[in-house]
């Protein structure tokens, strides 16, 4: 099949699995019609981190895709994985900043200098890099405001006020943070673990 298809790539790995995989008899294959070897760990991550299972990068794998949530037990995420540099590189190029970018913002001055316009209005963001390799997106996030109890009537409220803030004056953003004040105090839980008075009338957004 891989002689009659020529696949750019052959992807190894599965949900399920009850024996071994043949790493090393597929990287033969694709060595055979020039095809790249990525094995999918998500399942199996744990394992061959604890080095049960056979590590598929040294089997001949040249990739090795993995969830950081499963049997990793970490936050939700994900790894690429791989022994040679030069594709680390490309993967790094593609993945950031290329589909891991978010909202171009270059009409509005660039991601740097918007980032700093919420920050005054007690709204925090980040300034992220686009696969043109300017500094021109804003990130933005809502992972502190959701476990704090905040639904979707209020992510709407901070988004306009994000949006707000990008054309204001000094003046006005001081105004806005008087605003975000008032809808950060709603949320007491977070008061309670802030670990500053800082940081009471801001949203990691």
């Amino acid at each position: 099949m891989a002689r009659r298809v020529r696949p750019a790539a052959i992807t190894v790995g599965g949900s399920l699995t009850l024996s071994i995989h043949d790493v090393a008899g597929v990287r033969a294959v694709a060595d055979d019609v020039g095809a790249s070897v990525i094995f999918d760990a998500a399942h199996l991550s744990g394992l061959i981190a604890g080095r049960v299972w056979p590590n598929p990068l040294v089997a001949g794998a040249d990739v090795m895709t993995m969830s950081t949530y499963k049997s990793l037990g970490g936050p939700p995420s994900g790894l690429l994985a791989t022994n040679e540099p030069g594709l680390a590189e490309r993967l790094d190029a593609i993945a950031f900043p290329g589909i891991t970018a978010n909202f171009d913002v270059a009409d509005h001055g660039g991601g740097t200098e918007c980032a700093r316009r919420p920050a005054q209005a007690g709204l925090l963001t980040s300034a992220i890099g686009l696969p043109s390799g300017t500094c021109a997106g804003l990130r933005l996030g809502v992972n502190e405001m959701i476990p704090l109890g905040a639904s979707l009537d209020q992510v709407d409220e901070v988004a306009e006020l994000a949006e707000r803030t990008l054309p204001a004056s000094a003046p006005e953003l001081e105004q806005m943070a008087s605003e975000v004040a008032d809808l950060r105090a709603r949320f007491s839980g977070f008061l309670r673990t802030a670990g500053s008075s800082n940081r009471a009338s801001e949203f990691d957004v």
